[in-house]
Protein backbone atom coordinates (compact mmCIF):
# COMPACT_ATOMS: atom_id res chain seq x y z
CA UNK A 1 0.00 0.00 0.00
CA UNK A 2 1.62 3.48 -1.17
CA UNK A 3 0.54 6.29 1.06
CA UNK A 4 1.13 9.81 -0.42
CA UNK A 5 0.91 13.42 0.97
CA UNK A 6 -2.31 15.35 0.31
CA UNK A 7 -1.89 18.78 -0.24
CA UNK A 8 -5.19 20.19 -2.14
CA UNK A 9 -5.72 23.90 -3.66
CA UNK A 10 -8.52 23.78 -1.04
CA UNK A 11 -8.91 21.55 1.82
CA UNK A 12 -11.00 21.34 4.97
CA UNK A 13 -10.43 19.10 7.95
CA UNK A 14 -13.43 18.98 9.14
CA UNK A 15 -12.71 17.20 12.10
CA UNK A 16 -10.66 20.10 13.23
CA UNK A 17 -14.13 22.16 13.71
CA UNK A 18 -15.84 21.84 17.12
CA UNK A 19 -19.83 21.08 16.72
CA UNK A 20 -21.63 18.47 14.89
CA UNK A 21 -22.08 20.09 11.11
CA UNK A 22 -19.95 22.37 9.59
CA UNK A 23 -20.20 25.12 6.73
CA UNK A 24 -17.92 24.14 3.70
CA UNK A 25 -18.01 26.81 0.45
CA UNK A 26 -21.54 26.17 0.09
CA UNK A 27 -22.58 23.52 1.47
CA UNK A 28 -23.01 21.81 5.17
CA UNK A 29 -21.99 18.39 6.19
CA UNK A 30 -23.53 16.56 9.25
CA UNK A 31 -21.50 15.15 11.22
CA UNK A 32 -18.17 16.21 10.96
CA UNK A 33 -16.50 12.75 12.16
CA UNK A 34 -17.67 9.15 11.61
CA UNK A 35 -16.73 6.68 14.44
CA UNK A 36 -17.45 2.82 13.57
CA UNK A 37 -18.11 0.15 16.24
CA UNK A 38 -18.29 -3.68 15.79
CA UNK A 39 -21.66 -3.21 16.77
CA UNK A 40 -22.33 -0.06 14.18
CA UNK A 41 -20.48 -0.89 11.26
CA UNK A 42 -22.21 1.61 9.05
CA UNK A 43 -22.96 5.67 9.66
CA UNK A 44 -24.72 8.19 7.82
CA UNK A 45 -23.48 12.15 6.44
CA UNK A 46 -25.73 14.53 5.47
CA UNK A 47 -24.65 16.78 3.07
CA UNK A 48 -26.91 20.04 2.23
CA UNK A 49 -26.85 22.28 -0.84
CA UNK A 50 -27.00 25.67 0.70
CA UNK A 51 -26.00 27.11 -2.26
CA UNK A 52 -28.09 28.68 -5.57
CA UNK A 53 -26.20 25.94 -7.96
CA UNK A 54 -26.84 22.19 -8.42
CA UNK A 55 -23.61 20.93 -6.72
CA UNK A 56 -22.00 17.63 -7.72
CA UNK A 57 -19.61 15.58 -5.60
CA UNK A 58 -17.71 12.71 -5.70
CA UNK A 59 -16.59 10.64 -2.73
CA UNK A 60 -13.58 8.82 -2.20
CA UNK A 61 -12.19 6.50 1.10
CA UNK A 62 -8.64 6.81 1.97
CA UNK A 63 -6.47 4.89 5.17
CA UNK A 64 -4.97 8.04 7.00
CA UNK A 65 -1.82 7.90 8.77
CA UNK A 66 0.34 11.17 9.38
CA UNK A 67 3.73 11.94 9.13
CA UNK A 68 5.80 13.36 12.09
CA UNK A 69 5.31 16.98 10.88
CA UNK A 70 1.45 16.45 11.29
CA UNK A 71 0.86 16.54 7.19
CA UNK A 72 -1.73 13.71 6.04
CA UNK A 73 -0.54 10.95 4.24
CA UNK A 74 -3.05 8.62 2.57
CA UNK A 75 -3.56 5.58 0.26
CA UNK A 76 -7.07 4.40 -1.85
CA UNK A 77 -8.46 1.57 0.35
CA UNK A 78 -11.63 -0.81 -0.48
CA UNK A 79 -11.82 -1.49 3.67
CA UNK A 80 -14.47 1.58 3.86
CA UNK A 81 -17.40 1.64 1.47
CA UNK A 82 -19.21 4.90 0.11
CA UNK A 83 -22.63 4.76 -1.13
CA UNK A 84 -23.30 6.58 -3.54
CA UNK A 85 -20.19 7.59 -4.67
CA UNK A 86 -21.44 10.28 -7.01
CA UNK A 87 -23.58 12.95 -5.20
CA UNK A 88 -25.78 15.65 -6.85
CA UNK A 89 -27.60 17.80 -4.73
CA UNK A 90 -30.21 20.02 -5.60
CA UNK A 91 -30.04 23.85 -4.23
CA UNK A 92 -31.66 23.77 -0.78
CA UNK A 93 -31.84 19.62 -0.64
CA UNK A 94 -29.94 16.98 1.01
CA UNK A 95 -28.51 14.03 0.12
CA UNK A 96 -27.32 10.94 2.48
CA UNK A 97 -23.83 9.27 1.72
CA UNK A 98 -23.58 5.87 3.77
CA UNK A 99 -20.20 4.68 5.12
CA UNK A 100 -19.75 1.08 5.93
CA UNK A 101 -16.65 -0.21 6.97
CA UNK A 102 -17.02 -3.82 4.89
CA UNK A 103 -17.26 -7.23 6.00
CA UNK A 104 -13.70 -8.45 6.30
CA UNK A 105 -12.34 -5.54 8.37
CA UNK A 106 -11.04 -6.58 11.61
CA UNK A 107 -12.38 -3.91 14.65
CA UNK A 108 -9.04 -4.45 17.04
CA UNK A 109 -7.52 -3.10 20.13
CA UNK A 110 -5.95 -0.37 18.05
CA UNK A 111 -8.45 2.46 16.36
CA UNK A 112 -8.15 2.20 12.86
CA UNK A 113 -8.01 5.58 11.17
CA UNK A 114 -9.28 6.59 7.74
CA UNK A 115 -10.78 9.76 5.76
CA UNK A 116 -13.69 10.38 3.00
CA UNK A 117 -12.88 12.99 0.99
CA UNK A 118 -15.65 14.70 -0.55
CA UNK A 119 -14.26 16.93 -3.78
CA UNK A 120 -16.40 18.99 -5.62
CA UNK A 121 -17.29 18.65 -9.60
CA UNK A 122 -17.38 21.12 -12.00
CA UNK A 123 -20.96 21.98 -13.19
CA UNK A 124 -22.01 20.63 -16.66
CA UNK A 125 -20.50 22.15 -19.57
CA UNK A 126 -23.33 25.54 -20.63
CA UNK A 127 -24.88 25.22 -17.87
CA UNK A 128 -23.35 28.65 -15.38
CA UNK A 129 -21.68 31.58 -17.16
CA UNK A 130 -18.37 31.11 -17.57
CA UNK A 131 -15.95 32.12 -14.61
CA UNK A 132 -13.27 31.15 -12.20
CA UNK A 133 -14.22 28.76 -9.28
CA UNK A 134 -12.49 27.42 -6.85
CA UNK A 135 -13.27 24.14 -6.29
CA UNK A 136 -13.34 22.52 -2.60
CA UNK A 137 -12.37 19.35 -1.26
CA UNK A 138 -13.82 18.40 2.26
CA UNK A 139 -12.01 15.54 4.27
CA UNK A 140 -13.71 13.76 6.89
CA UNK A 141 -12.08 11.66 9.50
CA UNK A 142 -13.65 8.05 9.77
CA UNK A 143 -12.48 6.17 13.24
CA UNK A 144 -13.05 1.90 13.72
CA UNK A 145 -13.18 2.42 17.38
CA UNK A 146 -11.22 -0.25 19.50
CA UNK A 147 -13.24 -2.06 22.03
CA UNK A 148 -11.40 -0.18 25.36
CA UNK A 149 -9.88 2.70 24.26
CA UNK A 150 -7.95 3.90 26.47
CA UNK A 151 -6.05 7.59 25.14
CA UNK A 152 -2.38 8.23 26.77
CA UNK A 153 0.29 10.59 25.97
CA UNK A 154 3.38 11.33 27.37
CA UNK A 155 6.25 14.43 26.14
CA UNK A 156 9.72 12.69 24.89
CA UNK A 157 13.27 13.96 23.95
CA UNK A 158 12.49 17.70 25.04
CA UNK A 159 15.80 19.76 24.11
CA UNK A 160 17.30 22.92 24.85
CA UNK A 161 20.04 24.16 22.60
CA UNK A 162 20.37 27.99 23.52
CA UNK A 163 17.14 29.40 22.85
CA UNK A 164 15.86 26.52 20.28
CA UNK A 165 13.52 24.07 22.04
CA UNK A 166 12.42 20.38 20.24
CA UNK A 167 10.37 17.56 21.65
CA UNK A 168 8.07 14.70 20.84
CA UNK A 169 4.34 14.85 21.52
CA UNK A 170 4.06 10.97 21.54
CA UNK A 171 0.51 8.76 21.86
CA UNK A 172 1.36 6.09 23.61
CA UNK A 173 -3.06 4.51 23.78
CA UNK A 174 -5.01 3.17 21.21
CA UNK A 175 -6.91 5.99 20.43
CA UNK A 176 -5.95 9.10 18.43
CA UNK A 177 -5.59 12.43 20.63
CA UNK A 178 -6.08 16.08 19.32
CA UNK A 179 -5.08 18.22 21.83
CA UNK A 180 -6.74 21.69 22.70
CA UNK A 181 -3.55 23.18 23.83
CA UNK A 182 0.31 22.66 23.18
CA UNK A 183 2.61 25.10 24.44
CA UNK A 184 6.42 25.40 25.36
CA UNK A 185 7.04 27.25 28.89
CA UNK A 186 10.01 29.24 30.00
CA UNK A 187 9.78 29.63 33.62
CA UNK A 188 12.31 32.00 35.73
CA UNK A 189 14.32 30.82 39.13
CA UNK A 190 11.14 31.41 41.29
CA UNK A 191 9.09 28.95 39.21
CA UNK A 192 6.72 32.49 37.24
CA UNK A 193 6.24 32.21 34.07
CA UNK A 194 8.55 34.48 31.78
CA UNK A 195 7.53 33.07 28.21
CA UNK A 196 4.71 31.06 27.00
CA UNK A 197 4.71 29.94 23.10
CA UNK A 198 1.70 28.00 21.58
CA UNK A 199 2.26 25.64 19.31
CA UNK A 200 -0.19 23.97 16.48
CA UNK A 201 -2.33 21.57 18.15
CA UNK A 202 -3.40 18.56 15.64
CA UNK A 203 -4.24 14.74 15.70
CA UNK A 204 -1.78 12.15 16.95
CA UNK A 205 -3.03 9.28 16.12
CA UNK A 206 -2.25 5.88 18.35
CA UNK A 207 0.98 4.90 18.23
CA UNK A 208 2.46 7.66 16.59
CA UNK A 209 4.13 10.77 17.32
CA UNK A 210 4.09 14.69 16.58
CA UNK A 211 7.65 16.55 16.20
CA UNK A 212 7.24 20.19 17.68
CA UNK A 213 10.04 23.04 17.67
CA UNK A 214 10.18 26.26 19.17
CA UNK A 215 12.51 29.81 18.97
CA UNK A 216 12.33 31.49 23.10
CA UNK A 217 12.59 35.18 22.31
CA UNK A 218 16.09 36.80 22.98
CA UNK A 219 14.33 39.77 24.86
CA UNK A 220 13.17 37.02 27.51
CA UNK A 221 15.57 33.75 27.21
CA UNK A 222 17.98 35.62 29.66
CA UNK A 223 15.20 35.08 32.51
CA UNK A 224 14.84 31.57 31.57
CA UNK A 225 15.80 28.67 34.09
CA UNK A 226 13.72 26.15 33.25
CA UNK A 227 11.89 25.06 30.11
CA UNK A 228 8.56 23.04 29.61
CA UNK A 229 7.02 21.57 27.16
CA UNK A 230 3.13 20.69 27.98
CA UNK A 231 0.08 19.10 26.06
CA UNK A 232 -3.63 19.39 27.05
CA UNK A 233 -6.84 17.50 25.77
CA UNK A 234 -9.74 17.37 28.56
CA UNK A 235 -8.41 15.58 31.72
CA UNK A 236 -5.45 14.13 29.42
CA UNK A 237 -2.38 16.56 30.62
CA UNK A 238 0.98 15.94 30.04
CA UNK A 239 4.29 17.49 30.18
CA UNK A 240 7.99 17.79 30.67
CA UNK A 241 10.59 20.25 32.19
CA UNK A 242 14.33 20.64 31.75
CA UNK A 243 16.70 22.80 33.77
CA UNK A 244 18.34 25.85 32.16
CA UNK A 245 20.50 26.99 35.29
CA UNK A 246 22.71 29.65 33.17
CA UNK A 247 19.43 31.31 31.19
CA UNK A 248 18.35 29.90 27.99
CA UNK A 249 20.43 32.05 25.79
CA UNK A 250 23.14 30.31 27.02
CA UNK A 251 24.76 27.56 24.67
Amino acid sequence: MRFSLVAPLVALGLGMLPGPSAFAQGFQITPTQVELTPRARSAIITVRNAGAQPLRLQASAFEWRQDRRGELLLARTQEVALFPALLTIAPGASRNLRVSAIGGVRFGDVERTFRVLLDELPGDAGTETPTVKIVTRVSIPVYLEPPRPAPRAEIAGLQREGQHVSFSLRNTGNVRIRPESVRVVGRDQAGASVVELPLTAWYVLAGDDRAYEAELPRDACARVRSVAAEAVQGELKVQAQIPAPDGACAP
